[in-house]
């Protein structure tokens, strides 16, 4: 049998008799509900009369809605109802505030509510800018309430106090239990309910009055998480048939990463992707906003084709979701779409370039080429109801909520979501008639008010906010985020509201004393809820250090150990396999193609990868292990390297030597640049950024500001003539096969080569990237190799935050700053080359893939620690070196 998280002993009096007895929260009246059916459980015997005070005072408005046969009661409003007229005073006001509607709308609507509850005139608020506004705002608020005979949950209930003072309901008495304060309109209704009041503080577990108390300091939030998650844990391990509470302060902020790190220590298989969802063995009191569901953020994403502009990243999760169309047989074509819509690096993109990344024969191409009878292309206005009629089928045509059977978490999400749209089909006397992205957006706010909790069993693990679990009791309790600077909390006092008039009131976070008497109160009773108590807090906050709150610093301290973050299914699989370590540097040799010949592709990337780090080089370029490309801002790197590769290509085209450039006048040159770019524009792939006019004319400057720039660096070089441009060869490197293409070959005296290749990126580059046995940049050297005549190698860098020519070689005409060799040391030089990548050559031909890095990992590198493992090779050498301790001696 189940245990209580409530001792109803105290309580029990007035529970036999019947006696209403009223508490602040649902859950703690919920919970005595519960203990009260458990110590009954084998009898029939009357439903506890327990309410929440809110809930008791909804069933008295009914009460008096149904006795009221004039109507003279307004209809009382819900929270959606409510929070759309309050958007729509402010959308209406010039208030001046930088701040969108809807925030304003949000704190205007608290101000009202906190007036409301203390029994404040909006009149009377001294006078100020801000309390003009808000006077002006109520005022225009309740004019409509009053044109539609509206009313808001505060303003029921001070109707309510008329009521109980003109006619008090038929109750003896009320017990309340559970309350630290009480609001003015909450007290004097419960004075004028006739009854009589009986006080009863919250229940303090006489076994509990002596707890035991640790502290338990943790670095940061996330460790103080897990480490509450692994000593639930271990609790429940010990203690099967155990009460365990965790408490965290602003639960509803950090329920997701709770939910995350419980997860990862309770269910640590639930990260595989073939892992169905089940119940955890933990209960979060705190729900979820529904629009935060993947099953309803996936119809949300459907309904956003009706835009024009589609955001990649939203496009892909569409893609990836298993909620429409059949995902099953559609993988492979999703797959492939999402991998020609990321090649574009596109940040937006049109239905019509999503319909075309899918095959014309397969069903996803045939699905979206139907929906455009029903995508919405108008500009008319409907209402609410009219709408939904098109967002159903429109649902119904993606066979929206997909072809699979949804789990019982998915579909209670699914049915909450068929409600709301009801609500929101309901809203046309609110809403009037509105555009369909109005609709979306109203829908949406629905979706992001209405919380979802799923319905699952109880657990012997409760994790709870600060109010919900004060008044319960446990066997063990852990409470978190008790540091100096979390608790007591630091005020918070309404912006719209006069801070004295707050204070005077005691309203709630308005002062430094009202949050430290609200947190000794708290802390108080969960001293009290449990025997045994771990108080917890991180000692970095902000990157600052924090001791633990005054309230606590007298309990000793009693550090539980933890495992780092993550490591709870590497542990569970080393656990239970017997894991061999094995090395093995060499995959599969190059193997010969049809032609004859070994070739493989990435051409002098693949020696500059192999150089780098063999196994990244093998898992790249011959198991096609590439990154998936991101989408950017504007035009990608890529491509605008493309672009002044190709204007580059164009001006020397027409140009020829250094002579015709040093002839051309100001505005000529100018003219020869912007003739470039329009060549460069037209013979590049169209890109959205492109076809903006103001972001195209951004780009065409930059252009021609980097163009202009370039072109002064070739003007000071020695005389040279352009003898080649985007020249192709195919060379063999010791067995090995290359297609190249070099950028540009210059004439730079006698039957001497400068190899030119273009860098438009603002990495650093040196001569002394040709150095050494594994070349960092091997591609000119590559080149040198196969022509005899070169004399020089060069990368022009055209950046315009390094502009300049990085360049080694034996000629006298060399650009300014090249690092100048003798003709013998050249030629040496090349040999060098020539023996190093031919070293290269050979270990792609073998297979060599170790995971070796030439110098310390780049930043892109970390992509392939996935499958390389380089941040676990000092744990792997180590393993190594236990298992096979005479290796290590003989090292």
């Amino acid at each position: 049998m189940s245990r209580s998280l409530y001792h109803i002993e105290h309580l029990r009096p007035a529970l036999e008799s019947g006696c209403l007895i009223v508490t602040p929260n649902r859950r703690l009246s919920a919970k005595i509900r519960q203990a009260w059916s458990l110590a009954h459980s084998n009898q029939v015997i009357a439903s506890a009369n327990v309410h929440a005070l809110d809930d008791w005072l909804y069933k008295k408005w009914q009460e008096a809605c149904y006795r009221d046969t004039s109507a003279t009661l307004p209809q009382l409003l819900t929270a959606t109802r409510a929070t759309i007229l309050w958007e729509q005073v402010i959308a209406r006001s010039d208030h001046g505030l930088l701040m969108s509607d809807r925030a304003i709308a949000r704190l205007a609507a608290s101000a009202d509510d906190l007036l409301q509850q203390w029994l404040v005139d909006p009149d009377t608020l001294p006078p100020s800018a801000d309390s003009e506004l808000l006077q002006q705002w109520i005022t225009d608020f309740e004019a409509i309430l009053a044109k539609h005979h509206y009313t808001t949950t505060w303003r029921a209930q001070r109707l309510l106090l008329d009521t109980f003072k003109q006619q008090p309901p038929a109750i003896d008495r009320i017990v309340l239990t559970g309350f630290d304060n009480q609001t003015p309109l909450a007290q004097q209704l419960l004075e004028h309910s006739g009854a009589n009041l009986d006080i009863i503080e919250p229940n303090i577990n006489e076994a509990n009055q002596s707890s035991e108390v640790k502290l338990n300091p943790c670095s940061d939030g996330e460790q103080e998480l897990h480490s509450a998650a692994q000593w639930a844990e271990n609790v429940l391990q010990q203690h099967p048939d155990t009460r365990v509470g965790i408490i965290v302060p602003e639960l509803n902020q950090q329920r997701a990463r709770v939910e995350r790190i419980f997860q990862t220590v309770f269910e640590p298989q639930y990260i595989l992707p073939t892992q169905p969802r089940y119940a955890a063995p933990f209960n979060i009191s705190a729900g979820e906003p529904l629009s935060q569901q993947p099953v309803i953020a996936c119809a949300f994403l459907l309904l956003n084709l009706n835009h024009y502009d589609l955001k990649l990243n939203d496009t892909l999760a569409l893609l990836h979701s298993p909620f429409w169309g059949n995902s099953d047989m559609e993988i492979e074509q999703r797959s492939n779409a999402e991998l020609a819509l990321r090649e574009r690096q596109w940040d937006s993109l049109g239905l019509a370039t999503l319909r075309n990344s899918f095959t014309e024969n397969g069903a996803v191409f045939q699905r979206l080429s139907r929906f455009e009878n029903l995508r919405f292309k108008g500009k008319q206005r409907f209402y609410p109801g009219e709408w939904l009629d098109l967002i159903q089928q429109q649902l119904q045509h993606f066979h929206w909520p997909g072809s699979r059977r949804l789990d019982s978490v998915e579909f209670q999400q699914a049915q909450h979501f068929q409600s709301v749209l009801e609500e929101f089909a309901s809203l046309d006397d609110v809403l009037g008639s509105i555009s369909f992205a109005d609709a979306l957006s109203h829908l949406q706010l629905l979706c992001q008010q209405t919380v979802f909790q799923a319905q699952t069993q109880d657990s012997p693990i409760q994790i709870l906010g600060l109010l919900e679990g004060s008044g319960l009791n446990f066997d063990f309790l852990w409470i978190c985020g008790m540091g100096q600077r979390q608790w007591p909390p630091a005020p918070d006092p309404h912006p719209l509201l006069p801070l004295p008039l707050q204070i005077e009131q005691d309203m709630p976070h308005c002062s430094v004393q009202r949050e430290v008497q609200f947190a000794r109160s708290i802390s108080d009773r969960l001293l009290h809820s449990a025997a045994q108590i771990v108080i917890s807090w991180p000692q970095q906050l902000d990157e600052s250090p924090q001791p633990v709150s005054t309230f606590f610093d007298t309990y000793p301290l009693h550090a539980t150990p933890s495992t780092p973050a993550g490591h709870c299914y590497q542990q569970l699989l080393t656990q239970n396999t017997r894991c061999e370590l094995l090395q093995d540097d060499n995959g599969p040799a190059l193997a010969v193609d049809d032609s004859g010949r070994r070739h493989a592709r990435g051409g002098q990337a693949l020696l500059k990868a192999q150089a780098m780090n063999p196994f990244d080089a093998f898992s790249q370029y011959r198991l096609n292990a590439t990154p998936l490309k991101e989408s950017c801002n504007g035009l990608p790197k890529f491509l605008r390297g493309n672009l002044i590769h190709k204007a580059l290509h164009f001006i020397w085209q027409q140009l020829g030597t250094q002579q015709a450039l040093l002839q051309l006048d100001e505005p000529q040159q100018n003219t020869l640049i912007h003739d470039s770019i329009d060549h460069a524009l037209r013979h590049t792939r169209p890109h959205p950024s492109l076809s903006i006019e103001s972001l195209r004319g951004i780009e065409i400057h930059q252009l021609a500001k980097h163009l202009h720039h370039w072109l002064q660096q070739e003007s000071r070089r020695p005389p040279f003539t352009v003898a080649n441009l985007e020249h192709a060869i195919e060379y063999e490197l010791n067995g090995l096969n290359f297609s190249l293409v070099i950028d540009r070959i210059d004439s730079i005296g006698d039957n001497q080569l400068l190899l030119i290749d273009y860098k438009t990126t603002r990495a650093g580059l040196s001569s002394t990237q040709w150095q050494g046995e594994r070349l960092a940049e091997p591609q000119l050297p590559l080149y040198s190799l196969t022509n005899e005549h070169s004399q020089g190698i060069s990368f022009a860098q055209v950046n315009l935050t390094s502009m300049k020519f990085v360049s080694l070689g034996s000629s006298a005409n060399m650009p300014d700053g090249a690092k100048q060799l003798e003709a013998d040391q050249w030629q040496e030089q090349r040999g060098l080359w020539q023996q190093h990548l031919s070293a290269l050559a050979a270990e792609i031909l073998q297979g060599y893939a170790a995971v070796q890095y030439t110098s310390t990992p780049p930043s892109h590198a970390t992509q392939n620690y996935c499958l390389n493992r380089w941040p676990e090779q000092a744990l792997i050498n180590e393993l190594v070196a236990k298992d096979n301790p005479e290796d290590k001696a003989t090292q």
